[in-house]
């Protein structure tokens, strides 16, 4: 199986937490950074690194920004005003790009849309809502964050409907997800301009071509509704 790719530009607290959560058996992780201390640091961490600026197009060229293998560009590093640029010639240079950045307020989210990303995290508005769900819902919250990191070792997972899968035309209705030990969370339509539609149809939704399910359960389980659905 080839890897896809992610490039983490900015080795921080943040991005730290972030490479520790990503599954390493589906994804190769690239870390970009300009400070000399945290690329060291970074290096000793023992992950892959680069000490690079990315503030010229030569440099962005250098780490494959424009390949196919790119899953996302994760834009975080500890200069706001170096991450708008970065986000900015990175969006220049591959229109079909997931970006990622990282944003310090309400303000910046509004620059970093307008620079080109396609997400934009507030990690201050984040930690705001948890702290108020946790307050208003602390069951909900501890019970989602068994089944998301682990203590029930379910996953998320996305399926991409392929032209030769058998799922293609198939309608929701006619799929047995029960059989697989899976749930549908919901499903991205590339018909209704990628509109995410949640798990509640109120029509028997047709599948096409690159719809994406987002599927709950354990990874074999998982494995074994590709397989029978492959084309």
């Amino acid at each position: 199986m080839i890897k896809e790719k992610i490039i983490i530009y900015g080795y921080t607290a943040f991005t730290k937490e972030l490479i520790e959560t990503i599954d390493k058996r589906f994804f190769d992780i690239l870390v970009v950074e300009p400070n000399n201390a945290n690329f060291i640091k970074a290096r000793q961490e023992g992950h892959l690194a680069l000490k690079l600026s990315l503030l010229d197009d030569e440099e962005l060229e250098r780490i494959e920004i424009t390949s196919s293998t790119l899953k996302s560009f994760v834009v975080a590093s500890e200069n706001q005003h170096d991450n708008l640029f970065v986000t900015l010639s990175a969006r220049a240079l591959n229109a079909d790009l997931s970006i990622i950045a990282l944003s310090e307020s309400e303000h910046k989210n509004k620059q970093f849309y307008l620079a080109g990303a396609s997400i934009v995290i507030n990690p201050t508005s984040i930690c705001g809502q948890r702290i108020a769900r946790l307050i208003s819902k602390p069951l909900v919250v501890d019970v989602l964050d068994s089944i998301l990191f682990g203590s029930f070792h379910i996953n998320l997972h996305e399926y991409i409907v392929e032209k030769s899968s058998k799922l293609n035309s198939l309608s929701i209705y006619n799929i047995d997800f029960n059989l697989f030990n899976l749930i549908l969370l919901g499903l991205q339509d590339r018909e209704l301009n990628d509109r995410f539609i949640f798990g509640t149809f109120e029509q028997n939704h047709r599948l096409d071509t690159n719809d994406v399910l987002v599927l709950l359960g354990k990874d074999e389980d998982f494995k074994k509704f590709i397989k029978f659905y492959a084309g």
